[in-house]
């Protein structure tokens, strides 16, 4: 079993009441490429996509991530997403399962 820690800063860009988040980030790999990450939050349950863009031609490329979990907020002071996460390339047939925490 494998298992990944990684580290995003979100910025929220939509609320709907109390419990209802859509957030967006960008991690940047060096010069040319990105990971543009959009998500939403319904009360604990996370849900998320995430895709690769060269940044030198603005397309986005393969592969694409595909999350989701719960938010945990045992620590109040880091709060963190617990779940799994898959890796779809759609011109390939290889595809991988991760779990994310």
């Amino acid at each position: 079993k494998e298992s990944y820690k990684f580290l995003t800063s979100m910025r929220e860009v939509k609320r709907r009441g109390h419990i209802h988040r859509t957030m967006e980030a960008i991690s940047y790999f060096g010069d040319t490429e990105a990971k543009v990450t959009y998500a939403r939050l319904d009360g604990a349950i996370y849900l998320g996509f995430e895709r690769f863009k060269n940044m030198s031609t603005g397309t986005l490329t393969s592969p694409i991530n595909m999350a989701s979990g719960v938010l945990d907020l045992r620590q109040p002071s880091q709060p963190r997403i617990f779940g799994t996460w898959v890796q779809y390339d759609p011109t390939s047939e290889r595809s991988r399962r991760r779990s994310l925490s």
